[in-house]
């Protein structure tokens, strides 16, 4: 995917702007290693 699919479809899923915080700081975690 690219990432502007990726962004637009993280934006639109249906659910809480919590989980979507939790998914989008769970992927920068494990992709940066944080």
């Amino acid at each position: 995917e690219r990432t502007e699919e990726a962004v637009r479809f993280i934006k639109e899923a249906p659910i809480s702007d919590l989980d979507k915080e939790r998914i989008c700081y769970s992927n920068a975690a494990r992709l940066l290693n944080l």
